[in-house]
């Protein structure tokens, strides 16, 4: 049992290393990350051939610095001056220390970020989950007890409907429906509006989750009834 889960967790660790490298190297690769912190003007300066005179540098920024001393400032904070495998263990380094980086837009740190939208989150996946269990029960065990009858069949076309849809389809389906048409959900929440209305504007966005869920958890109940009801 111990060398299984060792196992495990060696291939856990093999399959997170893949994947972020392989992440971090996409995004490093394919495009220029120096143009989304500079952007893609100054970006294109070239500076070598401004080193050797060829030609003259537009002052930016105020005036006060050159394009190539925003570039080099920006290479040596961000390590773009270094190759992608020295970048990626200088990035794992800082994820395990905590430190997440930055926002290149805000310049907010990234742990703030996330802190100040994990309450919003969890609520979100809560709900999600209980709209798709409060679903999923009642239509599983209905849908087992009549087992390839007309409802079973109608049940199987609906729910292989939902899957089908994509989130954001459907997002915008149940907007339209419960928030612009019939006006029974916000379509929009301010914080200062209360717990009730907060609530209320969490349904739409955890029910365009939890429908998917429901569908693939009735499934799953269905089929697990209908063999303990044959055994």
């Amino acid at each position: 049992m111990r060398g299984f889960l060792l196992r495990r967790v060696l291939q856990l660790i093999l399959v997170l290393f893949a994947v972020t490298f392989a992440t971090f190297s996409s995004l490093n690769v394919i495009g220029d990350p120096l143009e989304n912190i500079v952007g893609p003007i100054i970006a294109g300066t070239d500076c070598d051939a401004v080193d050797r005179g060829e030609i003259e540098d537009a002052s930016s920024v105020g005036g006060s610095r050159t394009d190539c001393e925003i570039i080099r400032e920006a290479e040596a904070e961000y390590n773009l001056d270094k190759s992608v495998p020295v970048r990626y263990g200088i990035w794992v380094g800082e994820m395990v220390r905590g430190d997440f980086g930055r926002s290149l837009i805000t310049g907010v740190e990234t742990r703030e970020l996330v802190s100040n939208r994990l309450p919003q989150t969890l609520k979100l996946v809560v709900l999600a989950q209980v709209i798709a269990l409060g679903i999923a029960i009642p239509w599983g065990v209905s849908t087992a007890r009549r087992a390839n009858r007309g409802f079973d069949r109608a049940s199987t076309i609906g729910s292989f409907g939902l899957l089908s849809i994509p989130n954001f389809a459907l997002g915008v389906i149940l907007l339209w429906l419960f928030a612009l048409r019939w006006e029974i959900f916000p379509a929009a929440y301010n914080g200062d509006d209360g717990v009730w209305t907060e609530f209320k504007s969490l349904v739409l966005p955890a029910a365009t989750l939890g429908l998917g869920l429901a569908a693939t958890y009735q499934r799953l109940l269905r089929t697990d009834l209908i063999t303990t009801l044959q055994d």
